[in-house]
């Protein structure tokens, strides 16, 4: 079996300097989906799970399974300071490939990952993000008739 699995990222800008600073790990949450690609297309699973993305150079491993979703090691990937502003140098987003075996429920498997980190304000201008505000916006209280 090989599995395609796509992480979206969203970090605040404090978060992306931070990792371009030095050293530096933080937790958050994202979207992955993955598609097994031995059988069929359709994705397996789409689910919001945690995300460690750290930058330090004792973590070797790209890409983790961990109990509540991934570990991603950005810095196995080559240079991160793609995610500074512009005005820094950077582009505020970082898109990585990697490839290698992931063990699930004890079964080796081999793995695609990409790798998708952008600022928040990508995921707020979104459409998905307008469409699901409106969806839990309740609808505004009519008025009552006064005698």
């Amino acid at each position: 079996m090989k599995l395609f699995i796509s992480h979206s990222i969203y970090l605040t800008p404090q978060e992306r300097n931070a990792l371009v600073k030095g050293p530096h790990s933080l937790e958050t949450v994202g979207v992955s989906v993955a598609v097994r690609t031995d059988k069929t297309q359709e994705a397996l699973t789409e689910v919001f799970c945690k995300y460690v993305v750290t930058n330090d150079l004792k973590d070797k491993s790209q890409v983790e399974l961990i109990p509540e979703g991934y570990k991603l090691h950005i810095d196995g990937f080559g240079n991160c300071a793609k995610l500074a502003d512009v005005p820094d140098g950077g582009v505020g987003s970082l898109m990585l490939r990697a490839e290698g075996p992931l063990t699930i429920d004890g079964e080796e498997v081999d793995a695609v990952h990409q790798i998708v980190i952008k600022d928040v304000t990508d995921l707020q201008r979104s459409t998905l993000c307008n469409e699901l505000a409106k969806a839990l916006t309740p609808p505004p209280e009519e008025e009552t008739p006064k005698n």
